[in-house]
């Protein structure tokens, strides 16, 4: 999901960070964690599902390069592209630099965070590092969140140990150094951008790059109907219809370019004339004039989706028998 942050204006000193905006970098725009959008070439850059980098073509969804080392696209400036790679020493971030071109690694620096705090790319059970990166003046400025919960399977007199931790740097690329800033004036949103439901039913919810919107509504259709919703397209600017796709799922997070309407479908599955069928997280490209997908490419999935302690799930919910 897209998340944004919000810096104090008394932040700018030093690396000239701006305060958050949907379309994040002049350069891109995040679609979703792991997915970028360079709207200056065409060009996607995503996780596989094995953990590699990949710039895909944004007409054909035909791979332009790939590189096999884990990692999370973030930003891209210019023609840097800025990822994130499990760990370093101690759960240092490490964000290698890899040339928007070819995939050729550029530079990588390490940025050490407050004890107890792991820059992990896959979420854990009760644990995860969320990292929000956004153009400032010639430099990048990232806000990032730590959280870990302890989650066990017997009741607990006392709340559950917990730990929740913050902060925000400044990333000089001319240096190649990311440094600290003062965590205590930043305010980190983690919610994820949801649409807004309509007075007379429906649901609006604005692109990633707030350049369209979306009006979704529940279509009556028969019960064998999968896609139930019909997503009605719109320019911002002139509040035109600009085309329609149908989904099974009200509203996700997504941006248009042309006719071309992109997002990420998150897993589920489905019965398919009779057999189960597991669909996995994907980066779909639909067509908003006749509706139907053109291109879709598997993702790299960093919800965790393990088990849990016998006894208690999240919520209170008993354990499901194996």
């Amino acid at each position: 999901m897209l998340k944004v942050f919000r810096m104090a204006l008394g932040l700018t000193v030093g690396i000239g960070l701006i305060a958050a905006a949907r379309a994040g970098c002049l350069d891109s725009v995040e679609l979703a964690s792991g997915v970028v959008y360079a709207g200056t070439g065409g060009a996607i850059y995503l996780t596989t599902p094995d953990g590699g980098v990949q710039a895909v073509n944004s007409r054909d969804g035909k791979r332009l390069w790939s590189s096999a080392s884990t990692a999370k696209p973030l930003l891209v400036k210019g023609r840097t592209l800025i990822v994130q790679t499990p760990p370093g020493p101690g759960g240092a971030l490490r964000l290698p630099a890899l040339d928007t071109g070819n995939g050729h690694a550029l530079w990588t620096t390490e940025a050490r965070l407050p004890a107890g705090a792991v820059a992990m790319i896959d979420e854990g059970l009760g644990m995860g590092f969320s990292l929000q990166a956004r153009c400032g003046n010639g430099d990048i400025g990232l806000a990032w969140r730590y959280h870990y919960t302890a989650i066990t399977g017997m009741p607990q007199r006392s709340p559950p140990q917990s730990t929740r931790l913050q902060g925000v740097m400044g990333l000089d690329l001319s240096a190649r150094r990311a440094r600290s800033l003062d965590s205590g004036t930043a305010k980190f949103d983690s919610a994820p951008v949801r649409g807004s439901a309509l007075p007379g039913g429906g649901t609006r919810m604005t692109s990633v790059d707030g350049n369209h919107f979306l009006i979704s509504s529940r279509e009556k259709t028969g019960s064998g109907t999968w896609d139930k919703y019909r997503w009605r397209v719109f320019a911002v600017a002139t509040e035109k219809s600009i085309g329609e796709i149908r989904y099974h799922v009200a509203v996700e997070p997504f941006l248009v370019s042309g006719s071309r309407l992109f997002h990420v479908s998150q897993p589920f599955g489905r019965r398919v004339k009779g057999q189960w069928v597991d669909q996995p997280r994907r980066l779909r490209a639909v067509d908003l004039g006749g509706g139907k997908e053109v291109w879709a490419l598997p993702l790299y999935d960093t919800t965790y989706r393990g088990g849990y302690p016998p006894g208690k799930m999240p919520g209170g919910m008993p354990t499901p028998p194996a």
